[in-house]
């Protein structure tokens, strides 16, 4: 077949070559002609009679028109092209990956879910009359997705293939081994339907070599562990939330936090157990820990040093009681800093400000804050209101050691970043959960939605760079709408919610799915995500009356889904695959709803023994068709946070 259009590779890198060969694959999907892919050879660029497009950073072709702090991490990226020839370039080459799918969009692509694609030509696509111009910066630094929920490895996988059709450029792989995340889907831990599987904590490990290689083809920067470097100090595995029964030995137990007069496992759970951090070993051994893990991982871009998981559950002794737990943490990242040094590792260091840290440090600081990335982690906030609906913040409560109560209302909670914000001006983010628990207080997905794309608009006068989402990597159900305007608008605040939320319905389901929008939305603003997430009392008599609503809105959403799914059946068009898979995941969710509601409005009015019974339909519902639902919806987590948020009955093993 005769060439007619040249891709000129200007640099070697593994990420140049993939994006030249994903902008080849879709060019000759749509254009039915030959690409070639060639290195910048001046024999080649000399003896080329075909139009050409140049790939490469800046360093490699032009100066970038706009001006980026760090070209590693921040993302630009410049497309001209004239009649077929041009360039893309980027600021770093995960940028020039992005020029290859704003090219895309502009030509028509778009990328609904990580399962569907779509493409509507705007005209007649002739190679050698190929005009487009475009040039764009990231509004954000720090654009990313937190491994949580229960996963197959082809869930994250495709998670992270998707990503960078949408801008992100993070992925955060917590624990040093994710066995959790994955061995709650393979063995099924919610689900008795379907058979366990064998799976091992090598298992895991195979799983995150591959999901390593990923991000390092897309060069999405790679933020890791978090989690359990408490317990692995001293020789625990932290692999998860499950309590366990361990045998310590008494060098083990002396590092452990005193309280209530013990040094014991917190409820038997490694991951939630503080060290005693005045013991004269604790930093050493903690640092230990850290450097060993980057020795062995020095492809991680962003280290997150955290302590325990949990809250009230600091060290009790006269030490201890004498500081700050913040003053402390300072003092391990200094010592941390200092040995990372000492070994010439420039890993970048993240700090959080999350539960009994979410008091700011009184003596302490940072030596060398350039290292350093702050990390603000508002678990227990609402998400019935943005961080765009904030008032007056009011000054933050005083430290109570072991007697906090954790803040609801997102005043209170940027209260504390504001206190740490004056002893910290170095980079930050914040880390954030309307995908990790909240959405399932919000089935119709337009109400949590809104939230994300107002949280991530007022990220800046925070004085916030960026936003990484904690988040279940199986959250398209009933659609990925949060996850699609997450991505965009942290790439382009300038966008609208309603271009956006237009944009991705028609997308998906095709011009019908527009007359989703109102439905969807009012199926949202019946439910309640603070109800869902335990911030307001359970009894709550307006709740279920509010929720009577939701079997006539189950019917004419059923009607709508059955209808369309009729129509798409009989028709005939180029993204038919992709509106009738979306139409079909939908056709799920008015029993998925109604269901719901019974077991929500029963436990609204008071009556736990109506709402368990309710609760044996709706699990039985989605355990029934969670293959069916396998990449849209988490199973175990939306089972699991019942049980724990809404104090629902645990099952027993015949309904487990």
């Amino acid at each position: 077949m005769e060439v007619f259009m040249h891709l000129i590779l200007c640099n070697t890198h593994e990420t140049i070559q993939f994006a030249a060969e994903e902008l080849k694959k879709y060019l000759q999907k749509i254009s039915f002609s030959s690409i070639q892919i060639l290195p910048a050879t001046v024999e080649n660029l000399k003896n080329s009679k075909v139009a050409g497009i140049s790939l490469g950073t800046a360093d490699d072709l032009i100066h970038l028109s706009s001006d980026v702090k760090s070209s590693n991490i921040d993302d630009a990226f410049e497309i001209k092209i004239h009649s077929g020839s041009g360039y893309l370039c980027g600021s770093n080459p995960r940028s020039v990956l992005f020029a290859v799918y704003a090219l895309l969009r502009g030509l028509g692509y778009d990328w609904p879910n990580p399962q569907t694609e779509i493409y509507l030509p705007k005209s007649d696509l002739k190679l050698d009359e190929l005009h487009f111009h475009q040039s764009q910066k990231a509004a954000t630094r720090h654009r990313g997705i937190v491994l949580e929920g229960a996963n197959s490895a082809d869930n994250v996988l495709d998670i992270i293939r998707w990503m960078p059709k949408l801008y992100y450029n993070s992925y955060f792989i917590q624990f040093q081994t994710p066995y959790y995340f994955f061995a709650n889907w393979y063995l099924h831990a919610e689900n008795s339907y379907l058979s366990p599987q064998s799976f091992s904590e090598k298992d895991a490990i195979r799983i995150k070599n591959a999901i390593e290689l990923e991000l390092k083809k897309r060069d999405l920067l790679y933020h890791a562990v978090g989690h359990a470097w408490t317990s692995e100090s001293i020789g625990i595995k932290g692999l998860g939330w499950n309590p366990e029964s361990i045998s310590l030995t008494s060098w083990q137990q002396e590092h452990l936090a005193l309280i209530n007069g013990q040094r014991q496992l917190f409820n038997d759970i490694t991951l939630n157990t503080n060290l005693c951090y005045s013991h004269p070993e604790s930093a050493e051994l903690f640092a230990n820990q850290v450097l060993k893990y980057m020795q062995a991982n020095p492809d991680t871009d962003f280290l997150h040093i955290w302590l325990a998981d949990g809250y009230n559950n600091i060290c009790e002794c006269p030490n201890c009681t004498s500081i700050l737990p913040s003053d402390q943490y300072i003092d391990i990242l200094n010592h941390l800093d200092h040995v990372l040094t000492e070994h010439n590792i420039p890993v970048k260091l993240v700090f959080l400000v999350y539960y009994d840290l979410l008091w700011a440090p009184q003596t302490q600081r940072l030596h060398h804050p350039e290292r350093f990335v702050l990390m603000f982690a508002p678990i227990s906030r609402t998400f019935e209101s943005s961080y765009a609906d904030i008032s007056n913040i009011p000054a933050p409560h005083d430290y109570q050691r072991n007697q906090i109560a954790i803040p609801h209302s997102v005043e209170e909670n940027l209260s504390y970043l504001k206190e740490w914000q004056k002893t910290f001006s170095g980079d930050s983010f914040v880390f954030d959960y309307p995908l990790g628990r909240a959405h399932y207080g919000d089935p119709g997905y337009l109400k949590i939605a809104r939230t994300i794309y107002h949280d991530i608009r007022s990220l800046s006068k925070l004085g916030l760079n960026g936003y990484l989402s904690c988040q279940e990597q199986r959250c398209f159900f009933p659609h990925a709408l949060p996850n699609y305007l997450m991505g965009r608008t942290l790439w382009d605040n300038t966008l609208s919610f309603e271009e956006i939320c237009q944009e991705f319905f028609l997308h998906s389901y095709g011009q019908q799915g527009l007359d989703l929008i109102p439905l969807l939305e009012k199926i949202s603003y019946t439910f309640n995500t603070d109800y869902w997430n335990r911030v307001i009392d359970h009894y709550q008599p307006w709740y279920g009356q509010q929720l009577a609503i939701v079997k006539e809105l189950a019917t004419t959403l059923d009607h709508l889904v059955q209808s369309n799914l009729a129509g798409i059946a009989e028709a005939s068009c180029r993204n038919n695959h992709t509106y009738f898979t979306n139409w079909q995941t939908l056709s799920y969710l008015p029993e998925y709803i109604r269901l719901l509601s019974i077991c929500l409005a029963a436990k609204a009015d008071g009556n736990d023994p109506a709402a368990n019974e309710a609760l044996k339909g709706f699990r039985h519902y989605v355990q029934k068709h969670e293959y069916n639902l396998q990449s849209s919806l988490d199973v175990f987590r939306v089972l699991n946070l019942a049980h724990l948020y809404i104090e629902l009955e645990k099952p027993n093993a015949e309904f487990s």
